[in-house]
């Protein structure tokens, strides 16, 4: 644990060191190289990358305390019409 602080530390505000502060991104990082390791083949390898970052993805979503994440509601379209006109 202390050793992947330690990398986020390092990486500062890097694009890699922003892409650790997200668990998707992360979990996507992560699963490369077991993906590379099991696989047998490139189109083995891309389903087992996405695979194994999935699992954990879910993994994530379904052990998450309820309302941490903020629901989002999409903008009307009168507002996006009003935009588009310049109104």
């Amino acid at each position: 644990m202390d050793l992947i602080v330690r990398l986020r530390a390092a990486l500062g505000s890097s694009t890699l060191g922003r892409l650790m502060d997200c668990f998707y991104c992360l979990s996507f990082m992560l699963s490369l190289p077991p993906a590379l390791w099991l696989s047998s083949g490139r189109m083995g390898f891309l389903i087992l990358w996405l695979a194994l970052s999935a699992v954990a993805c879910l993994l994530e979503r379904a052990t998450q305390k309820k309302g941490k994440y903020i629901r989002v509601s999409p903008v009307s379209t009168s507002y996006i019409d009003k935009v588009i006109r310049g109104v």
